[in-house]
């Protein structure tokens, strides 16, 4: 789609894609301040939000809008970042080993995904 409608080159699809995975790495660096200055809960709604931002600019099948929806939406690739955060620390205080903790982890984000 991006090649055939918005006319874009391969290079300017991976620099595209490369864009949006950067911004997961920013997002998580920024997260764990967020979560201290708005809550986890506060947190958590403006990163569902932002993933939604994100898909509705590329819904909209027009370049500039995708490209103002993800740079805004940035915080997308974060919103799970609460939910596996306190699910390891729980654990942890229950004595669940790391390794099934891991494992919990990726199940939950790959239902969170769906």
């Amino acid at each position: 789609f991006a090649v055939s409608h918005w006319s874009l080159t391969n290079a300017q699809v991976s620099s595209l894609f490369s864009f949006i995975a950067v911004s997961g790495v920013v997002s998580n660096l920024v997260g764990g301040t967020l979560i201290r200055t708005i809550g986890l809960r506060g947190f958590t709604a403006l990163a569902t939000a932002s993933t939604l931002l994100l898909w509705v600019g590329f819904s909209t099948a027009r370049l500039k809008v995708a490209l103002i929806c993800a740079g805004v939406g940035f915080l997308g690739p974060a919103r799970t970042l609460g939910a596996t955060t306190m699910m390891t620390s729980e654990g942890a205080k229950l004595g669940i080993p790391q390794g099934q903790l891991s494992g919990d982890r990726a199940n939950l984000v790959a239902w969170l995904k769906v």
